[in-house]
Protein backbone atom coordinates (compact mmCIF):
# COMPACT_ATOMS: atom_id res chain seq x y z
CA UNK A 1 0.00 0.00 0.00
CA UNK A 2 0.93 3.40 -0.97
CA UNK A 3 3.03 5.67 1.85
CA UNK A 4 1.63 9.51 3.17
CA UNK A 5 3.92 11.09 0.72
CA UNK A 6 3.30 8.76 -2.34
CA UNK A 7 -0.93 8.69 -1.66
CA UNK A 8 -0.74 12.84 -1.47
CA UNK A 9 1.46 13.10 -4.42
CA UNK A 10 -0.82 10.58 -6.55
CA UNK A 11 -3.87 12.18 -5.70
CA UNK A 12 -3.17 15.88 -6.19
CA UNK A 13 -1.46 14.24 -9.80
CA UNK A 14 -5.20 12.79 -10.71
CA UNK A 15 -7.08 16.46 -9.56
CA UNK A 16 -5.58 18.10 -11.77
CA UNK A 17 -5.81 15.59 -14.32
CA UNK A 18 -9.87 15.84 -14.66
CA UNK A 19 -12.13 17.73 -16.17
CA UNK A 20 -14.33 20.39 -14.15
CA UNK A 21 -17.24 18.11 -14.31
CA UNK A 22 -15.86 15.39 -13.18
CA UNK A 23 -17.51 14.05 -9.74
CA UNK A 24 -14.42 13.12 -7.08
CA UNK A 25 -14.24 11.49 -3.68
CA UNK A 26 -11.84 11.60 -0.74
CA UNK A 27 -12.58 8.85 1.98
CA UNK A 28 -10.46 9.47 5.27
CA UNK A 29 -10.48 6.26 7.76
CA UNK A 30 -9.63 6.20 10.72
CA UNK A 31 -9.15 2.89 13.17
CA UNK A 32 -9.66 4.22 17.26
CA UNK A 33 -10.00 2.61 20.58
CA UNK A 34 -13.44 3.37 21.77
CA UNK A 35 -12.75 6.45 24.58
CA UNK A 36 -9.31 6.59 22.90
CA UNK A 37 -7.05 9.36 24.09
CA UNK A 38 -4.65 11.86 22.15
CA UNK A 39 -1.94 9.08 22.11
CA UNK A 40 -3.80 6.81 19.27
CA UNK A 41 -0.85 4.57 18.76
CA UNK A 42 -0.17 3.45 22.10
CA UNK A 43 -3.96 2.34 22.42
CA UNK A 44 -4.18 0.42 19.11
CA UNK A 45 -2.18 -3.25 19.20
CA UNK A 46 0.23 -3.84 16.28
CA UNK A 47 -1.46 -5.49 13.66
CA UNK A 48 -4.64 -3.44 13.41
CA UNK A 49 -3.32 -1.16 10.59
CA UNK A 50 -2.02 -4.16 8.69
CA UNK A 51 -5.38 -6.00 8.98
CA UNK A 52 -7.30 -2.38 7.62
CA UNK A 53 -5.34 -2.09 4.97
CA UNK A 54 -6.07 -5.52 3.76
CA UNK A 55 -9.77 -5.22 3.88
CA UNK A 56 -9.37 -1.61 1.92
CA UNK A 57 -6.65 -3.26 -0.74
CA UNK A 58 -9.68 -5.36 -1.60
CA UNK A 59 -13.04 -3.23 -0.77
CA UNK A 60 -11.68 0.13 -3.51
CA UNK A 61 -11.13 -0.70 -7.59
CA UNK A 62 -7.35 -1.00 -8.54
CA UNK A 63 -7.71 2.78 -10.37
CA UNK A 64 -8.51 4.56 -7.36
CA UNK A 65 -5.84 5.50 -5.13
CA UNK A 66 -5.35 4.04 -1.69
CA UNK A 67 -2.83 4.71 0.73
CA UNK A 68 -1.90 4.40 4.65
CA UNK A 69 -1.43 7.85 6.10
CA UNK A 70 0.08 7.17 9.53
CA UNK A 71 -0.98 6.37 13.24
CA UNK A 72 -4.01 4.15 11.99
CA UNK A 73 -5.16 6.70 9.22
CA UNK A 74 -5.93 5.61 5.56
CA UNK A 75 -7.26 7.50 2.83
CA UNK A 76 -8.86 6.49 -0.90
CA UNK A 77 -9.89 8.92 -3.35
CA UNK A 78 -12.16 7.81 -6.27
CA UNK A 79 -13.68 9.21 -9.35
CA UNK A 80 -16.39 8.87 -12.22
CA UNK A 81 -19.76 8.39 -12.27
CA UNK A 82 -20.44 9.46 -8.19
CA UNK A 83 -23.34 10.61 -6.56
CA UNK A 84 -24.40 10.53 -3.05
CA UNK A 85 -26.34 7.84 -2.66
CA UNK A 86 -23.40 5.56 -4.59
CA UNK A 87 -20.53 7.04 -1.84
CA UNK A 88 -23.18 6.89 0.93
CA UNK A 89 -23.75 3.25 -0.11
CA UNK A 90 -20.01 2.59 0.15
CA UNK A 91 -19.32 4.14 3.30
CA UNK A 92 -21.70 1.89 5.24
CA UNK A 93 -20.74 -0.82 3.47
CA UNK A 94 -17.29 0.14 4.56
CA UNK A 95 -17.67 0.78 8.18
CA UNK A 96 -19.85 -2.70 8.70
CA UNK A 97 -16.55 -4.25 7.16
CA UNK A 98 -14.05 -2.79 9.50
CA UNK A 99 -15.07 -4.72 12.60
CA UNK A 100 -11.59 -5.86 14.09
CA UNK A 101 -10.54 -8.52 16.44
CA UNK A 102 -7.40 -8.26 18.50
CA UNK A 103 -6.59 -10.99 21.24
CA UNK A 104 -5.57 -8.36 23.67
CA UNK A 105 -8.32 -5.80 23.27
CA UNK A 106 -11.99 -6.60 22.55
CA UNK A 107 -13.73 -5.99 19.30
CA UNK A 108 -16.36 -4.01 20.72
CA UNK A 109 -13.57 -1.16 21.93
CA UNK A 110 -12.01 -0.67 18.47
CA UNK A 111 -14.08 1.52 16.22
CA UNK A 112 -13.40 2.17 12.46
CA UNK A 113 -14.55 5.78 11.52
CA UNK A 114 -14.84 7.50 8.10
CA UNK A 115 -15.32 10.85 6.72
CA UNK A 116 -15.93 11.51 2.92
CA UNK A 117 -16.06 14.83 1.18
CA UNK A 118 -18.33 14.68 -2.43
CA UNK A 119 -17.19 17.37 -4.89
CA UNK A 120 -16.85 18.51 -8.23
CA UNK A 121 -13.45 18.66 -10.36
CA UNK A 122 -11.92 22.13 -10.48
CA UNK A 123 -13.60 23.80 -7.77
CA UNK A 124 -11.63 22.96 -5.14
CA UNK A 125 -7.65 22.62 -3.86
CA UNK A 126 -6.39 19.27 -2.58
CA UNK A 127 -5.71 21.05 0.20
CA UNK A 128 -8.90 22.34 0.52
CA UNK A 129 -11.10 18.94 -0.55
CA UNK A 130 -8.39 16.40 2.62
CA UNK A 131 -9.11 19.62 5.16
CA UNK A 132 -12.90 18.80 4.38
CA UNK A 133 -12.60 14.77 4.48
CA UNK A 134 -11.04 15.76 8.04
CA UNK A 135 -14.02 17.75 9.07
CA UNK A 136 -16.40 14.86 8.04
CA UNK A 137 -14.36 12.53 9.70
CA UNK A 138 -14.65 14.54 13.06
CA UNK A 139 -18.34 14.67 12.34
CA UNK A 140 -18.52 10.83 12.16
CA UNK A 141 -17.32 10.34 15.31
CA UNK A 142 -19.97 12.39 16.96
CA UNK A 143 -22.56 10.31 14.92
CA UNK A 144 -24.80 7.89 17.29
CA UNK A 145 -26.29 5.47 14.77
CA UNK A 146 -23.19 5.07 11.91
CA UNK A 147 -19.56 5.15 12.17
CA UNK A 148 -19.17 7.53 8.91
CA UNK A 149 -19.89 11.41 7.95
CA UNK A 150 -20.45 12.44 4.19
CA UNK A 151 -20.00 16.42 3.38
CA UNK A 152 -20.98 17.47 -0.37
CA UNK A 153 -20.02 20.35 -2.08
CA UNK A 154 -22.32 19.30 -4.86
CA UNK A 155 -25.84 21.23 -5.21
CA UNK A 156 -28.25 18.03 -4.35
CA UNK A 157 -29.97 17.90 -7.89
CA UNK A 158 -26.57 16.52 -9.75
CA UNK A 159 -27.05 13.78 -7.50
CA UNK A 160 -29.74 13.02 -9.27
CA UNK A 161 -29.48 14.69 -12.82
CA UNK A 162 -26.31 12.95 -14.07
CA UNK A 163 -25.28 12.88 -17.74
CA UNK A 164 -26.99 9.89 -19.54
CA UNK A 165 -24.76 6.82 -21.70
CA UNK A 166 -24.22 9.31 -25.18
CA UNK A 167 -22.76 12.45 -22.73
CA UNK A 168 -25.63 14.45 -22.78
CA UNK A 169 -26.84 16.33 -19.73
CA UNK A 170 -30.51 15.37 -18.56
CA UNK A 171 -30.60 18.79 -17.00
CA UNK A 172 -29.77 20.36 -20.94
CA UNK A 173 -32.79 18.10 -22.05
CA UNK A 174 -35.35 18.94 -19.38
CA UNK A 175 -34.65 22.31 -20.63
CA UNK A 176 -36.25 22.16 -23.54
CA UNK A 177 -39.69 20.19 -22.52
CA UNK A 178 -42.62 21.91 -20.61
CA UNK A 179 -43.34 19.17 -18.53
CA UNK A 180 -43.32 19.98 -14.80
CA UNK A 181 -40.31 18.13 -13.34
CA UNK A 182 -39.28 17.98 -9.55
CA UNK A 183 -38.04 16.21 -7.21
CA UNK A 184 -38.76 16.30 -3.50
CA UNK A 185 -36.49 15.09 -0.96
CA UNK A 186 -39.37 13.83 1.77
CA UNK A 187 -39.18 14.05 5.61
CA UNK A 188 -40.81 15.57 8.56
CA UNK A 189 -41.31 18.76 5.64
CA UNK A 190 -41.16 18.07 1.91
CA UNK A 191 -38.23 20.06 0.80
CA UNK A 192 -37.58 20.57 -3.32
CA UNK A 193 -34.32 19.81 -4.12
CA UNK A 194 -34.87 20.63 -8.18
CA UNK A 195 -37.28 22.41 -10.48
CA UNK A 196 -37.02 22.13 -13.96
CA UNK A 197 -37.59 24.77 -16.11
CA UNK A 198 -40.73 23.64 -17.67
CA UNK A 199 -42.32 23.93 -14.42
CA UNK A 200 -41.00 27.29 -13.73
CA UNK A 201 -41.96 28.55 -16.81
CA UNK A 202 -45.80 27.86 -16.13
CA UNK A 203 -45.47 30.07 -13.28
CA UNK A 204 -43.55 32.70 -14.84
CA UNK A 205 -40.16 31.40 -12.68
CA UNK A 206 -37.95 31.29 -14.86
CA UNK A 207 -34.44 31.37 -13.48
CA UNK A 208 -35.37 30.62 -10.17
CA UNK A 209 -33.50 28.35 -7.65
CA UNK A 210 -35.22 25.39 -5.88
CA UNK A 211 -34.32 26.61 -2.61
CA UNK A 212 -35.78 29.87 -3.44
CA UNK A 213 -38.70 29.26 -5.41
CA UNK A 214 -42.64 29.80 -3.48
CA UNK A 215 -44.67 27.48 -5.54
CA UNK A 216 -48.30 27.96 -3.91
CA UNK A 217 -50.66 24.82 -3.82
CA UNK A 218 -54.54 25.71 -3.54
CA UNK A 219 -55.38 25.41 0.38
CA UNK A 220 -58.26 23.33 -0.74
CA UNK A 221 -55.69 20.46 -2.74
CA UNK A 222 -52.87 20.74 -0.41
CA UNK A 223 -53.51 18.13 2.62
CA UNK A 224 -54.61 15.56 -0.20
CA UNK A 225 -51.36 16.60 -2.32
CA UNK A 226 -49.33 16.02 0.86
CA UNK A 227 -51.00 12.29 1.66
CA UNK A 228 -49.87 11.47 -1.64
CA UNK A 229 -46.24 12.51 -1.57
CA UNK A 230 -45.96 10.60 1.15
CA UNK A 231 -47.65 7.56 -0.53
CA UNK A 232 -45.48 7.75 -3.27
CA UNK A 233 -41.83 7.91 -0.53
CA UNK A 234 -43.27 4.47 0.70
CA UNK A 235 -41.72 3.47 -2.53
CA UNK A 236 -44.46 0.81 -3.60
CA UNK A 237 -46.15 2.37 -6.93
CA UNK A 238 -46.62 5.57 -8.70
CA UNK A 239 -48.91 7.73 -7.01
CA UNK A 240 -51.19 10.08 -9.55
CA UNK A 241 -53.52 13.25 -9.07
CA UNK A 242 -54.57 16.67 -9.84
CA UNK A 243 -53.88 20.35 -8.02
CA UNK A 244 -54.16 23.83 -8.91
CA UNK A 245 -50.67 25.89 -8.14
CA UNK A 246 -49.72 30.02 -8.26
CA UNK A 247 -47.21 31.86 -8.35
CA UNK A 248 -48.72 34.69 -5.87
CA UNK A 249 -52.34 32.62 -4.50
CA UNK A 250 -54.50 34.60 -7.18
CA UNK A 251 -54.67 32.65 -10.21
CA UNK A 252 -54.17 29.21 -10.22
CA UNK A 253 -53.28 26.79 -12.63
CA UNK A 254 -54.55 22.93 -12.88
CA UNK A 255 -52.12 20.37 -13.28
CA UNK A 256 -52.50 16.49 -13.45
CA UNK A 257 -49.59 15.03 -11.69
CA UNK A 258 -48.28 11.63 -11.09
CA UNK A 259 -44.72 10.81 -8.94
CA UNK A 260 -42.47 7.69 -8.10
CA UNK A 261 -40.02 7.45 -5.14
CA UNK A 262 -37.06 7.18 -7.11
CA UNK A 263 -34.27 6.49 -4.16
CA UNK A 264 -34.21 7.09 -0.17
CA UNK A 265 -31.27 6.50 1.55
CA UNK A 266 -30.36 8.87 4.87
CA UNK A 267 -32.47 11.54 5.84
CA UNK A 268 -35.18 10.58 3.69
CA UNK A 269 -36.40 9.12 0.41
CA UNK A 270 -36.57 11.37 -3.21
CA UNK A 271 -39.73 11.30 -5.27
CA UNK A 272 -40.00 12.24 -8.84
CA UNK A 273 -43.35 14.35 -9.79
CA UNK A 274 -44.05 14.88 -13.83
CA UNK A 275 -46.79 17.04 -14.21
CA UNK A 276 -49.15 18.36 -16.75
CA UNK A 277 -50.14 21.64 -17.28
CA UNK A 278 -54.17 20.76 -17.41
CA UNK A 279 -55.59 24.19 -17.28
CA UNK A 280 -56.13 25.07 -20.60
CA UNK A 281 -58.02 21.57 -20.82
CA UNK A 282 -60.00 22.32 -18.46
CA UNK A 283 -60.56 26.45 -19.53
CA UNK A 284 -62.19 24.21 -22.76
CA UNK A 285 -64.28 21.88 -20.39
CA UNK A 286 -66.16 24.89 -18.93
CA UNK A 287 -66.63 26.36 -22.15
CA UNK A 288 -67.89 22.97 -23.32
CA UNK A 289 -69.85 22.50 -20.70
CA UNK A 290 -71.46 26.04 -21.16
CA UNK A 291 -71.82 25.46 -24.48
CA UNK A 292 -73.56 21.84 -23.74
CA UNK A 293 -76.06 23.51 -21.53
CA UNK A 294 -76.98 26.25 -24.19
CA UNK A 295 -77.57 23.22 -26.90
CA UNK A 296 -79.95 21.29 -23.99
CA UNK A 297 -81.76 24.12 -23.50
CA UNK A 298 -82.34 25.13 -27.20
CA UNK A 299 -83.26 21.55 -28.37
CA UNK A 300 -85.79 21.32 -25.74
CA UNK A 301 -87.41 24.19 -27.35
CA UNK A 302 -88.07 22.45 -30.88
CA UNK A 303 -89.93 19.78 -32.29
CA UNK A 304 -86.74 18.18 -34.57
CA UNK A 305 -85.18 15.47 -32.43
CA UNK A 306 -81.33 15.79 -32.23
CA UNK A 307 -78.99 12.35 -32.27
CA UNK A 308 -75.83 10.83 -33.11
CA UNK A 309 -74.64 7.44 -34.27
CA UNK A 310 -70.32 6.44 -33.28
CA UNK A 311 -69.85 4.49 -36.61
CA UNK A 312 -67.07 2.30 -35.15
CA UNK A 313 -69.43 1.16 -31.66
CA UNK A 314 -72.49 1.06 -33.98
CA UNK A 315 -74.35 2.60 -31.03
CA UNK A 316 -77.16 5.35 -31.87
CA UNK A 317 -77.77 8.16 -29.10
CA UNK A 318 -80.71 10.19 -28.95
CA UNK A 319 -79.90 13.48 -27.37
CA UNK A 320 -81.54 16.18 -26.08
CA UNK A 321 -84.87 16.86 -27.52
CA UNK A 322 -88.54 17.12 -25.50
CA UNK A 323 -90.10 14.71 -27.53
CA UNK A 324 -88.18 11.89 -25.97
CA UNK A 325 -90.50 9.93 -24.22
CA UNK A 326 -89.88 9.65 -20.36
CA UNK A 327 -88.65 6.05 -19.64
CA UNK A 328 -88.28 5.10 -23.25
CA UNK A 329 -84.94 3.87 -24.82
CA UNK A 330 -82.33 6.32 -25.72
CA UNK A 331 -79.30 4.63 -26.35
CA UNK A 332 -79.85 1.71 -29.15
CA UNK A 333 -76.35 -0.72 -29.50
CA UNK A 334 -75.85 -2.86 -32.78
CA UNK A 335 -77.19 0.28 -35.35
CA UNK A 336 -79.63 0.01 -37.64
CA UNK A 337 -81.03 -3.37 -36.83
CA UNK A 338 -82.03 -2.39 -33.31
CA UNK A 339 -83.49 0.98 -34.50
CA UNK A 340 -85.29 -0.42 -37.25
CA UNK A 341 -86.78 -3.64 -35.03
CA UNK A 342 -88.14 -1.41 -32.57
CA UNK A 343 -90.06 0.58 -34.59
CA UNK A 344 -87.67 4.07 -34.61
CA UNK A 345 -86.82 3.35 -38.03
CA UNK A 346 -89.63 2.00 -40.74
CA UNK A 347 -88.20 -0.56 -42.78
CA UNK A 348 -88.72 1.09 -46.01
CA UNK A 349 -86.73 3.98 -44.85
CA UNK A 350 -83.30 1.87 -43.76
CA UNK A 351 -83.12 1.33 -47.32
Amino acid sequence: MLNREETIRQMKECMNKLEDFQICALFLLSVERTGQSENIENLIPDGIADRAANVLSRFFWIKDTVGYLGENRFAAFLTGRLTERTIWDKAETLSQTLWFAAEDIPAENLTSYIGVYLFQAGGDSFSHAFRMAEYALSLARKEKNRNFYICTALSEEKNYLPQTSAGLSTQLMLNYIDEGVRLLKVGETIKPLYISPGFLRRLNLEGEKAENCKVHIHPADLAEYEQKVYEAAKGQQPVEGMYRISRSGKKWIACAFRMICITSYGQGPVVLEISHNMDGIEQLKGQLDEKQQWLRFVARQTEYQLWEVDIKTRTFRFLYTRNLVEGRQAVYENFPESVIQCGRVHVDSAV
